[in-house]
């Protein structure tokens, strides 16, 4: 996954950074979070459960944000 930008329900722009995979453990990424108090850095790291169910679909990233990040709404 290349700079990926997603909208959200909730009206905020999301940057998602190429994701780094250590193959068969983690996945660790970061999103910027555009809000009206500025911009917010969050560091996420896939692991356990939450990895095994990733495979290889985006949504399923776009989705586990919004999910940590509940202010954020749903991804469109």
């Amino acid at each position: 996954m290349s700079v990926t930008e997603m909208n959200t329900t909730n009206g905020f722009l999301v940057h998602i950074f190429p994701i780094q995979i250590i193959l068969n453990k983690y996945a660790t990424f970061v999103a910027m979070i555009f809000r009206p108090d500025g911009l917010h850095r969050a560091n996420f790291l896939l692991e356990g459960d939450d990895y095994n169910n990733w495979g290889n679909d985006d949504n399923y990233i776009r989705n586990y944000i919004c999910s940590k990040e509940t202010y954020l709404g749903s991804p469109v």
